[in-house]
């Protein structure tokens, strides 16, 4: 019985993982071998979000994968993010954080303040409306899918929140790099907590 209740989550946890391989391939083939670079600026993340829309609109997830990639989402996933936040040093924390943080405290209390003046004047959906402004404010697709489940979001907000935050993040990786040079005036610690925060 306790081996059945784990083994019906494995096709779905081997799934995901599938597809993570997938989006880490199109990752570096998109970012090192197209575009250049050492390491790809492209988030994993993202890919392997954009890949599960799009084969979940061309196939039906059978109900044999939909309990394992549930529990992925999850369970996985916070687990993944947890391990994702303990890669800051010590020393590093130490050495920015006082910039740093009354900056991301700044940041994420104004847009949260913004989205919720807004919602109503604009008609966004509750959740959407939150889901957005995580995504704007954290780590993009990463914080919409951890948060989705802890405030009940439905999958079409979801889709929507990642959507926006997909078409305004590849806007942004092409304008941030020129408007911090210059509004910074080329100061590279600014430019690099300017950084650290939008693409993290």
């Amino acid at each position: 019985m306790f081996n059945n209740k784990y083994l019906v989550l494995l096709p779905g946890i081997i799934l995901a993982f599938v597809l993570y391989t997938l989006s880490q391939g199109f990752n570096n083939i998109i970012g090192i071998e197209l575009l250049g670079y050492e390491k790809s600026p492209i988030s994993t993340a993202m890919i392997a979000i954009l890949l599960g829309m799009f084969f979940g609109n061309i196939f039906k997830i059978r109900e044999i994968f939909s309990i394992g990639l549930d529990f992925t989402q999850k369970n996985i996933l916070k687990l993944g993010i947890i391990c994702l936040g303990i890669q800051l040093k010590p020393f590093e924390f130490l050495e920015f954080g006082a910039i740093a943080i009354p900056l991301i405290l700044i940041c994420i209390v104004s847009v949260l303040v913004v989205i919720k003046l807004l919602i109503n004047r604009l008609k966004i959906p509750r959740n959407m409306a939150y889901l957005i402004s995580i995504g704007s404010t954290v780590c993009g697709t990463t914080a919409i899918m951890a948060t989705a489940p802890v405030i009940g979001a439905k999958k079409n907000e979801i889709s929507y929140a990642i959507a926006n935050i997909t078409l305004f993040g590849i806007l942004s990786m092409l304008i941030y790099p020129y408007f911090a040079n210059l509004y910074f005036n080329g100061e590279p610690l600014l430019i690099g907590l300017f950084f650290r925060y939008f693409y993290t």
